[in-house]
């Protein structure tokens, strides 16, 4: 009679060989997921502080999400406004206009 048994590959195997941006994505779900079920003491909580302390986490983080693509366009420009100047010594508002996208003064 043969054998029954399938190899399955493990975690190390399986990221090896795959894309490291994939890795990377799964390894930082992983990460999230045994961080915020398995060390928050859910069980622990009546179903109603549970529920309080979940939403607490879940605003807190969207809150975090927001504010970060809320401030990382405005930040973007002034750093690459900054790095224009200091390469060119224009400024990078003046280049936008000259280039038709900005509005002019």
């Amino acid at each position: 009679m043969a054998g029954t048994f399938v190899y399955e590959l493990t975690n190390e195997e399986r990221d090896k060989d795959s894309n490291l941006i994939i890795t990377k994505i799964r390894n930082f779900f992983e990460q999230l997921y045994w961080a915020y079920y398995i060390h928050l003491p859910y069980y622990l909580m009546k179903n109603e502080e549970a529920f309080v302390l979940h939403l607490f986490f879940l605003t807190v983080l969207t809150v975090s999400v927001y504010a970060v693509f809320a401030y990382l366009p405005y930040k973007l420009f002034q750093v690459v406004d900054r790095f224009f100047y200091y390469l060119t010594g224009d400024d990078f508002k003046n280049q936008l206009v000259a280039l038709g996208i900005g509005a002019g003064k």
